[in-house]
């Protein structure tokens, strides 16, 4: 293994397993969230069955972006060991909070003028930002310098692509992304959409299909559509993970994807998508549109 030559760190937005970023070193900054007004510590390991069962129970979930403030503790000490410092967060299409890591590096600044603190825009949440993630993390393992892996990842991130599906339209009319009458209609003719990530990291629907096992079809159709050799893919889902195994079995007979990694929805993204959310991530070969 190559020595480290840059800290890496990233949010609770990515939903990469608590255990295996602890295992890299990659450092976690926790995205807030509050359940019935209660504020719980994404920062350490949630217990998902639990956040998902009160939230069909009708216990009010709310996440927010990183305050400034948290940041600015949150890179300091980080700055305090002594390597450059690059933080890749959730999309700026999708929240807030990387505005205000960028408001907290310039007042870090004004302490510590000479802190090497790079935030990198995955332009993508959920396995998306993780993949990103993950990514940084190889180029780190390969003995990059900074520079040079912010140059890889700058050159590659447009490449990540996503594709998303929801069982439950109502959660989405929540977070304002479905009107109350489309949540009506689909749910009453079974459809679901099919969502990816726009260039500039913002969630749009792509397709509508009818059913639950055309919409996970679909998601291997578009993921396999550009797909690098020798892909890692990443699979995310919220709730039962019999429909994210379909998924991955599907992708598993090209022969171009070399692994697939599981993770589970955190609360982040879970909140505004319920239980029956599913995601399939990968390094495409064409610039997505």
């Amino acid at each position: 293994m190559a020595i480290r030559k840059f800290i890496l760190a990233t949010d609770t937005g990515c939903d990469l397993a608590f255990d295996w970023l602890e295992a890299q070193t990659i450092r976690l900054v926790g995205m807030p969230l509050a359940m019935d007004d209660q504020e719980v510590d994404t920062a350490q390991e949630v217990d998902l069955v639990k956040f998902y069962t009160d939230l069909k129970n009708g216990v009010e979930a709310k996440t927010a972006a990183v305050s400034v403030g948290k940041y600015v503790e949150f890179f300091r000490e980080l700055v305090g060991e002594g390597l450059p410092v690059l933080y890749v967060g959730l999309s700026s299409g999708l929240s807030s909070t990387l505005e205000n890591a960028r408001q907290a590096l310039t007042i870090l600044h004004e302490d510590l003028p000479g802190a090497d603190v790079r935030i990198f825009d995955s332009l993508n949440g959920a396995s998306g930002e993780g993949l990103v993630t993950y990514l940084a993390w190889q180029l780190r393992e390969e003995g990059l310098v900074i520079d040079e892996a912010i140059a890889k990842l700058s050159e590659i991130v447009l490449r990540v692509n996503g594709f998303y599906t929801v069982d439950d339209l109502w959660h989405l009319v929540k977070g304002g992304r479905l009107s109350k009458t489309a949540a009506f209609v689909g749910t009453a003719l079974n459809i679901k959409p099919i969502l990816d990530v726009t260039p500039s990291g913002e969630l749009r629907v792509v397709a509508r299909v009818r059913g639950r096992k055309k919409s996970v079809s679909e998601l291997a159709t578009r993921i396999l559509a550009d797909l690098e050799d020798s892909a890692t893919v990443m699979i995310v889902s919220s709730g039962d993970v019999t429909d994210a195994e379909g998924l991955r079995d599907k992708v598993l007979q090209d022969a171009r994807v070399k692994e697939v990694i599981m993770n589970q929805l955190g609360p982040t993204i879970g909140t505004h998508t319920g239980t029956g959310a599913l995601g399939v991530f990968a390094l495409g070969k064409q610039v997505r549109e």
